[in-house]
Order: structure tokens, then C-alpha cells, then sequence
């Protein structure tokens, strides 16, 4: 075979050409696989829309049916929330009293009368106090009660848990920051968390939840949001206890409200909390590496009872607000509650 310049020239630039391609293959490293990151399960959604009922079942429950089709699944009161294997019932609750002193109701939006909104409204205080647990605060008998709550109770494996929801408080609340109230011994209550409810077990009770309570009783001093944990005997005693005074409550605008769960002790409980006003940054008002069970429960099982939608206070702080030509509100919307999802 006669070997011309030009075919020289050709194989030898196939030869490098293919060493080439073969170094590069033989260099290129595996791609590298990244895990996606867990969202975990959403249980259940509503925005409080057209398909949301809600039915009095007695004079203190009440139960929402229906689905809301504004939001994707699972938005079924019935055959998605309450029929979720880790979910027990759900329901509203007053304790005492009737619908002219309480009432959970679906309304029109304050800000934007299109939009269907779940409100918590107290006329009164409307729960009987024992003498024995009276007291006075600021010269004022505090002797009732006020109270409308969710309950969702008898759950199971809620060992992580995250919640989404809307609220709104109006500016009535304003009349409180130019008052003494609360003052010392008042509470105002919008989450509550239960691990080994006192009502269900007499082990290693345990609750903690999230308040609204001034920095001072002094006038002019803004609502904080306060988080306490508090551990059961034959009393409650506090375990611990962070109010975020760097963090004034919003007043007069929907915020959206986020929490996050962990069960634990004191070495690896967890709390998360984080507050977005509308339109405005989301602000980490929590996350506090604390006990969400009894420290000395050598194994917890779950968060069996949660009052994820809450407005619990004492008659002080309905009658002063009554006093000042105010009215004790809020306004809830577009609930979201996931199980292993985390911040």
C-alpha cells in the first residue's frame, strides 16, 4: 500500500483525536445525584370557601363539612382531614355559654369582602371560674373565662408537624396597646399544643403554645408573641419561656403565621415560628431548640391533642376591650397542616 503525505497526515490526526476522546471519557466524573428535599405530606387545606359548611352539633361543638374547591386536594373536611390516618376528630369548642357570647363563624374578608374568612368573635366572657382559682389583676376580679378553640384530638404519630395560617387582627387590638391590659395574670391565647393532654393520661403531661401579651402592662407598650412550655404534676410549672420583645404583633393587616414541631426533649425538641405581614418579609420570630414533650418522658408518642386555631382569654381582657368600645375578633384564613415537613 502506497502511503501518500496527505493519508499520513490524516491517520495520525484520527489517532490523536481518538486518544483525546478517550482521556476525556476516562476523566469525567459520575454526576452526582442530589436527593430532593422532603416537602412532606400535606393533610389537609381549606381556604374557608363556597363548599365550607359548618353544623352545630351541641351548644358546645360544632363540626365544618363539605370541601372547598377553591383549593386542590386534599380540601374534604371529611373524607381527607378527618379520615386521615393520623388524624383523630376535629371540631369547634366553647366550653359554656351560647352563640350571643361566642360564635366561630364563615364570613366575608374584613379587607376584601370577595374572600370567605373563618371568624373567632367573644362578646362576653362566658366560662364559670372556681373560687379557688380566682385571682385579681390590675384591682379586677378575674373570675370567667372566654373561649373558642379547634380541637384536634386523638391523633396519632404527630411527632413533626407543620401548620400554615392566616390572620388577622384588628384594630380594635390598638385599644389594649393604649391600655394597661393584659397586664400581669391576663393571657390571650391563639395556639396550643398538648403532649399527654392532663385530661387523657396522668403521665408526663406536657403543653406549650403561642400568646399575645405587651412588654409591659405600661400604656403605649405593643403586643409580643410569647412562646411557653410548661410541664404537669399536681400544677403547671413552666419549663421554659421566650417572648420576642424585637418583634411588635402586626395590627390592622393579614399576616400569614408558619410553626414548626418537633418532638422532643430538651437535647433535640425543637420550635419554629415565623410571622410574614402582608406584603412584607417573613421574620423568624422563634426557633428555639426546646422540649415539645414532658423531659422526663423516656417516649413520647406524638402530639395526640393540638388547638390549631385558638382565642382563649380571660373576662378582664374581653370586658376592658368592651369598656374602650371595642370588640374581642380575629380572622382566620387559608389553613394548611403537613405532617415530616420541615422549615
Amino acid at each position: 500500500m502506497r502511503l501518500t503525505f496527505s493519508t499520513v497526515l490524516l491517520f495520525a490526526v484520527v489517532i490523536i483525536f481518538t486518544a483525546c476522546k478517550k482521556s476525556s471519557n476516562s476523566t469525567t466524573p459520575a454526576p452526582v445525584v442530589t436527593p430532593p428535599v422532603s416537602t412532606g405530606e400535606l393533610i389537609f387545606n381549606t381556604g374557608f370557601e363556597a363548599g365550607t359548611g359548618m353544623v352545630a352539633t351541641s351548644g358546645q361543638y360544632a363540626e365544618f363539612r363539605g370541601m372547598d374547591a377553591s383549593v386542590s386536594k386534599p380540601n374534604d373536611w371529611i373524607n381527607d382531614f378527618v379520615s386521615h390516618p393520623n388524624i383523630g376528630i376535629w371540631r369547634i369548642y366553647y366550653e359554656q355559654g351560647d352563640s350571643s357570647q361566642r360564635l366561630a363563624s364563615i364570613v366575608a374578608d374584613p379587607v376584601n369582602p370577595a374572600n370567605k374568612v373563618l371568624n373567632y368573635k367573644i362578646n362576653m366572657p362566658h366560662i364559670d371560674v372556681p373560687l379557688s382559682s380566682q385571682y385579681t389583676v390590675n384591682g379586677l376580679l378575674f373570675n370567667k373565662k372566654a373561649r373558642i378553640q379547634a380541637d384536634m384530638y386523638g391523633n396519632n404519630g404527630l411527632k413533626e408537624i407543620y401548620q400554615s395560617i392566616r390572620l388577622f387582627i384588628p384594630t380594635d387590638f390598638n385599644k389594649y396597646i393604649n391600655s394597661v391590659y393584659p397586664g400581669n395574670g391576663d393571657w390571650l391565647t391563639l395556639f396550643e399544643f398538648w403532649n399527654n393532654a392532663s385530661w387523657v393520661t396522668a403521665n408526663y403531661n406536657f403543653r406549650f403554645g403561642v400568646n399575645l401579651e405587651k412588654g409591659t402592662s405600661a400604656i403605649g407598650s405593643p403586643l409580643y408573641f410569647k412562646a411557653e412550655g410548661q410541664k404537669f404534676t399536681t400544677a403547671y410549672t413552666q419549663v421554659w419561656v421566650n417572648k420576642n420583645i424585637s418583634y411588635p404583633v402586626p395590627i390592622g393587616k393579614w399576616m400569614t403565621l408558619e410553626y414548626y414541631i418537633k418532638e422532643g426533649n430538651t437535647a433535640n425538641g425543637r420550635f419554629y415560628f415565623a410571622v410574614t405581614p402582608e406584603g412584607g418579609a417573613k421574620t423568624v420570630v422563634f426557633d428555639l431548640p426546646v422540649a415539645t414533650s414532658h423531659p422526663d418522658d423516656p417516649a413520647p408518642d406524638g402530639l395526640t391533642e393540638i388547638n390549631p386555631i385558638k382565642l382563649y382569654t380571660s373576662n378582664n381582657m374581653v370586658n376592658q376591650l368592651n369598656t374602650m368600645g371595642g370588640t374581642l375578633q380575629v380572622y382566620w384564613d387559608d389553613f394548611k397542616f403537613w405532617k415530616n415537613k420541615k422549615p
